[in-house]
């Protein structure tokens, strides 16, 4: 899940986002562009845009004036967990348990980290450091 002003944006096995209003909790739309289930979401710091990873191994770059989507980003996996930092989508996956960096405005490749032994599951950043979680527990 993640948050955009008063709105909560969840994700679904059924391939669906759906973009609640916290005051009344209704669902005011239903996004259905991916092909498998969600199972990352997050959103720019000022709530202009969404990013929703899917198990079709893509990341789709949502304007949250419009709700259309405005880029697709591709992966050779499924990603995990998703952080925004700037203009960088980071996205963590568990093929060979790697981090990988793109511009979500180009697409274009920023590096790929490795070292963690399993999945990873979380990432945070904090004082201009990237941390991140595997199943295995590493920080």
């Amino acid at each position: 899940m993640t948050t955009v002003g008063d709105k909560l944006v969840s994700g679904s096995d059924d391939h669906t986002i759906k973009v609640w209003d916290t005051r009344s909790w209704a669902c005011e739309r239903t996004l259905t562009e991916h092909t498998e289930w969600i199972c990352a979401l997050a959103s720019t710091p000022d709530g202009g845009k969404v990013f929703s990873g899917s198990r079709d191994s893509r990341v789709k770059v949502w304007d949250t004036t419009t709700w259309e989507c405005e880029r697709t980003l591709e992966y050779n996996a499924s990603p995990f967990c998703l952080l925004v930092s700037g203009s960088t989508l980071v996205a963590g996956f568990g093929v060979r348990a790697t981090i990988m960096m793109k511009s979500w405005a180009t697409g274009e490749d920023e590096g790929t980290l490795e070292g963690h032994g399993k999945i990873v599951r979380a990432l945070v950043e904090r004082g201009g450091k990237l941390w991140s979680r595997s199943e295995r527990a590493h920080v």
